[in-house]
């Protein structure tokens, strides 16, 4: 009767080794493993259709954040990813990927106003904790829409100028010593972009694309770290940059209501209306930095993992574009669609995957769907 016990305590042993992953497994959620969501577009001003009625993005995106505060704990879909089956430990940190605010035009509220709103209702209520139990971090980067609200557009804006949104990110972000403040702030002299160091790899946060300036920043900050260690790019524009968002290259080079030049990135347009020339800088600096192993963006808002080759298809660099809860080119028509994504990283093997996560599947209390995952090597 004894042996016979021991046999079943061993078959039991042996059973729940198989089901729970741990830190044989190299999927497992284990403590080896990190976890960080990643939003943008936000478009604070703006209202919506949202559960059969039209909702503001105050409200829109409190609801998302409901869903983000509710993640640890829940289970990562059994895809054969980082983690696959396994509990959330914790977010170490949710991006925000810009256009905290929406241009301030045709009657939508002032950048201060917007700010105000994404402050109160999404950064002062997020509740998720790190795997250590403390706060969670969050890192932003600017839009064009922050931007533009700062420095005028050509389409007329109401009030004119009003920086607040941009310049709180770059307080709060930058964290100098002497606060900058919305009535004397300039965005030609200052500028949001900074470097993470966590789990051994190197996040770089940059301003709207990586133009001649940010190459300059990203150069001499990776220069300095050892070879072999891999960095990841969060921005708001795709690599394939819109040309509207470069300077105008016309004197005097202002925004002005002939050109559709926004002027929120310093590189002058090289051609007319096309961003070739620009794109081919960046990737000749890639092909000098092969240690960037991802980038993440929103601005074009929808979900796609795809691959950034470059206009004469010479690099390849995994891309990771993120959905807007307010402005998303499929969820603001169709809300099932509405997503953010949940970045899993295995801390020993540099092995990430990326999580689409439907967070509003059409009807009221209906929890979240997992949708689409991509997984590479750092």
């Amino acid at each position: 009767m004894k042996s016979y016990h021991i046999i079943l305590i061993l078959l039991l042993n042996v059973i729940l080794s198989c089901s729970s992953p741990g830190k044989d497994n190299p999927t497992g959620n284990d403590s080896e493993t990190v976890n960080i969501v990643f939003v943008s577009d936000s478009h604070y001003g703006i209202s919506r259709e949202f559960n059969g009625k039209t909702r503001t993005s105050d409200y829109v995106n409190s609801a998302m954040l409901k869903v983000i505060n509710s993640l640890p704990g829940d289970i990562l879909p059994d895809d054969k990813g980082v983690g696959a089956g396994s509990s959330i430990n914790g977010i170490e940190f949710i991006v925000h990927g810009g256009d905290v605010s929406n241009r301030q035009e045709n009657g939508v509220q002032s950048s201060a106003e917007s700010w105000n709103q994404f402050k109160t209702n999404f950064i002062n209520k997020i509740t998720t904790l790190k795997k250590d139990s403390t706060p969670t971090d969050l890192f932003i980067v600017a839009g064009n829409h922050d931007v533009s609200n700062a420095i005028g557009h050509y389409r007329g804006l109401n009030p004119e100028t009003d920086p607040t949104a941009l310049c709180e990110i770059y307080n709060l972000m930058m964290q100098p010593d002497i606060l900058r403040n919305a009535e004397d702030f300039s965005y030609d002299s200052t500028k949001t972009r900074y470097a993470v160091n966590r789990f051994g790899i190197r996040f770089l946060f940059i301003n709207i694309w990586p133009g001649k300036e940010e190459r300059e920043w990203m150069s001499s900050y990776l220069d300095t770290i050892p070879q072999g260690v891999p960095a990841v790019i969060f921005t708001h524009d795709e690599a394939e940059i819109e040309y509207k968002h470069l300077s105008n290259p016309f004197p005097p080079y202002g925004v002005t209501p002939d050109l559709p030049y926004e002027n929120v990135i310093s590189d002058r347009a090289h051609e007319h209306e096309s961003s070739v020339h620009e794109q081919r800088e960046f990737a000749e600096w890639l092909k000098k930095y092969p240690s960037v192993k991802a980038y993440f963006h929103g601005n074009t808002n929808y979900n796609e993992f795809y691959t950034y080759t470059g206009p004469d298809n010479n690099v390849s660099l995994p891309v990771f574009r993120v959905d807007s809860p307010m402005k998303g080119e499929i969820s603001a028509f169709d809300q099932s669609k509405l997503s953010f994504q949940v970045i899993t990283i295995n801390e020993k093997t540099k092995e990430m995957t990326v999580r689409e996560c439907l967070w509003a599947r059409g009807k009221k209390g209906r929890k979240m769907k997992w949708g689409e995952s991509k997984t590479i090597q750092l």
